[in-house]
């Protein structure tokens, strides 16, 4: 299967989130409280390079996280890859 950084993913395709960062227990919350956590399938709503800034919706709404935070999460596109 194919694992890219979220931050490679383009606006509109479905992931299933692979691993997330589980080094700062904040972060992790967050992830948690939200639901970004691994095997969750998620849509990539809005990759917005220009404003730094990844939006996902997992269903119970929307995870907006920095490229920074992207480039540590790993996803599996789901059906055709869109990769940059």
């Amino acid at each position: 299967k194919l694992t890219v950084p979220l931050e490679k993913v383009v606006s509109g395709t479905t992931v299933t989130i692979d691993r997330i960062p589980e080094d700062e227990r904040e972060l992790l919350e967050y992830f948690v409280a939200n639901q970004v956590m691994p095997g969750i399938r998620a849509l990539v709503k809005d990759a917005a390079p220009y404003r730094g800034v990844v939006t996902l919706n997992t269903g119970a709404g929307d995870v907006v996280v920095s490229y920074e935070v992207a480039q540590r999460i790993w996803v599996t596109p789901v059906g055709v890859p869109k990769v940059e």
